[in-house]
């Protein structure tokens, strides 16, 4: 499941990426892109946990504004000049079951600021 979260995200970046002219790649465990992302994109994507700084790094602009997600949290990029931003959990859902239309068709729709 780690490894279909990993791809669906990488997929998304990479559509991402081509709408504003950048091409990703995939080197040794490690989806980049080549060159600085949009906003709020990572640089690089790791696609293993065995991942080393020296891959990454071997194919980014680690110039500031350098972001890195690291999909196992096993990188130690601080020697390199890099701090963690934020820790995150991967979440996986089963299955998604449609509503059925009729659970909703008796509730009246009401203003939320009704509550302010």
């Amino acid at each position: 499941m780690l490894e279909a979260a990993i791809a669906n995200n990488v997929a998304w970046c990479e559509i991402v990426c081509r709408m504003h002219g950048l091409e990703g790649r995939s080197v040794t465990g490690v989806w980049a892109v080549d060159q600085r992302p949009p906003a709020y994109y990572p640089d690089a994507i790791t696609l293993s946990p065995s991942a080393t700084p020296t891959e990454v790094l071997a194919i980014i602009d680690s110039s500031p504004g350098c972001a890195v997600k690291d999909s196992f949290a096993s990188l130690d990029l601080e020697p390199h000049g890099f701090r963690v931003l934020f820790d995150a959990l991967w979440f996986v859902v089963d299955s998604v079951q449609p509503r059925d239309e009729g659970d909703l068709a008796d509730r009246p729709c009401r203003d939320p600021r009704a509550d302010l």
